[in-house]
């Protein structure tokens, strides 16, 4: 790292003197700290301030690029959440509804899969679908560890209201019976004016599964 962060200031150092007009040119950031399967990757992606919502919730990201196989349809039972910094938000232990995960076309080569998934939320509240363009999500790991993130357009059912727009990021262990130590990150970028139906901008929950492993749905 120190070898790398040396390099870039003597770069920057060297484009400043070779400016023919006194100023100095703007500093090119390697393409590869921004391969997939980094960190710098998944901040560049999701935003400064969708991280920093991370590092607050302490949500943790597997990194690299040789993630297990996660396709499947999941269902979470036990939903609740676990963590919330939205302002006046449910009580954390609340039970939320069932999830019901949709994740397909994984490509390790690419480092992509698509993905969607169906909220049914507690009480008389209608379901929230959320759906990513095919191709966009993005996923990381090694061994059986991953994270994948997506971009989602979250829809409401039986309400004529606007979706929102928000991040989702699955991170937890494959195993045979399904993924264990499952934690689901949600971060609102947009609720469009609909305060009813969706929490505060700029802010997010995490949820997980009350029996601590979310299994393949039949």
């Amino acid at each position: 790292m120190k070898k790398f962060l040396f390099g870039c200031f003597a770069m920057a150092a060297l484009a400043a003197c070779s400016s023919d007009d006194g100023g100095s040119d703007p500093i090119t950031i390697p393409e590869a700290q921004f391969e997939k399967g980094t960190l710098a990757y998944i901040k560049d992606y999701i935003g400064e301030t969708a991280y920093n919502n991370i590092v607050e919730q302490g949500f943790e990201l597997h990194l690299g690029k040789t993630p297990p196989t996660i396709e499947g349809v999941y269902e979470i039972n036990g939903s609740r959440i676990f963590k919330t910094n939205v302002p006046n938000d449910i009580s954390v232990g609340s039970s939320t509804g069932p999830h019901y995960l949709i994740i397909s076309n994984q490509d390790n080569a690419n480092l992509n899969v698509s993905y969607s998934s169906k909220h049914h939320r507690s009480g008389s509240n209608p379901r929230v679908e959320n759906n990513s363009d095919e191709g966009y999500p993005v996923i990381s790991g090694n061994g059986d560890r991953f994270t994948m993130v997506a971009k989602v357009n979250s829809e409401v059912g039986n309400l004529n209201v606007e979706g929102a727009n928000t991040i989702h990021i699955i991170s937890g262990k494959k195993t045979s019976e399904g993924i264990v130590d499952f934690q689901l990150f949600v971060y609102m970028v947009n609720n469009h004016g609909n305060t009813n139906t969706f929490f505060t901008n700029k802010k997010s929950r995490v949820y997980v599964d009350t029996d601590g492993t979310v299994e393949p749905w039949d």
